[in-house]
């Protein structure tokens, strides 16, 4: 029913080859009318197949991996999320994604590059244990295999000193694995009543030179209870203070320069030990 000479808006022609999927509209025209005729190309089913394979795993000694994206049946250009190449290098162990598109179809493929099972190993060496005179520990974390910078939960260093005793958990964690170490930090015995003195005399006179009774070497100890007495059996002092010395009063009045008998008893976590005998007071 066209009236002269039909014209098309594609070409001369009324058939055009090469159309790439998607809507297009075209422009048919005679001698009397124009019409606009839209139409769409679907895309055909047949998007490229895309498999992710991993070509190098990583290892303790090299702990990234490599992986290569296989496309069959790309059409057109393939191009990848992750850069120009098929194929990446340097993948630290994680979950990844990546799009591959071609011509006509997109896809995206979720990959995982495992961490290599090879762990370093680690322990707690205490370098230095507490003692009466220092209460407190040093400990030091010893680690082999480690992959990168390595760190800490108590600090930023490999020791740590001041530890008082108990038990404690430190977290180990290098670029690939984590580790949790217990240990303990043993308490001492300070509480020894073979090393405890009691002087045999003092001279409470006045002139600042050993004028107070003192026991001495009673750290550790979970309680004293020191008794003086009289040679007729009467106390004249009574203490549950090791800092607190026998001045050689009684009832605020100096005691005569005579041989006095002491009862101590010393109290440690594990066993209590009376230990008796005489001290001379000399006015």
């Amino acid at each position: 029913g066209a009236v002269g000479n039909v014209t098309y808006s594609w070409g001369d022609e009324q058939c055009k080859e090469d159309l790439s999927p998607g809507e297009s509209t075209i422009i048919v025209s005679d001698s009397l009318c124009t019409d606009t005729i839209a139409f769409t190309i679907e895309p055909p089913d047949c998007c490229f197949n895309a498999n992710l394979r991993i070509t190098k795993e990583a290892s303790c000694d090299s702990p990234f991996a490599s992986a290569c994206v296989d496309v069959v049946g790309a059409v057109g250009n393939v191009t990848y999320s992750w850069g120009d190449e098929q194929c990446k290098e340097d993948l630290s162990p994680g979950e990844y994604t990546i799009i591959v598109s071609d011509s006509l179809c997109t896809d995206t493929i979720a990959f995982t590059i495992e961490p290599p099972i090879c762990c370093f190993t680690a322990s707690v060496n205490i370098t230095e244990e507490p003692t009466c005179d220092m209460p407190f520990a040093t400990a030091c974390i010893e680690i082999s295999d480690a992959v990168g910078e390595v760190t800490y939960s108590w600090g930023e260093e490999e020791c740590q000193e001041d530890i008082s005793p108990g038990s404690y958990t430190v977290i180990v964690s290098d670029s690939l694995c984590m580790d949790t170490i217990p240990f303990t930090v043993d308490s001492i015995n300070c509480c020894q009543p073979n090393k405890i003195f009691f002087p045999n005399a003092f001279s409470p006179n006045g002139d600042n030179k050993n004028d107070r009774l003192f026991i001495r070497g009673t750290t550790g100890f979970d309680q004293i209870e020191l008794i003086i007495y009289n040679r007729w059996g009467q106390k004249v002092f009574e203490t549950n203070n090791p800092t607190n010395g026998w001045d050689g009063t009684f009832k605020g009045e100096p005691v005569k320069s005579d041989v006095y008998g002491y009862y101590l008893t010393v109290t440690c976590p594990t066993e209590m030990k009376i230990i008796t005998g005489n001290v001379t007071v000399l006015n």
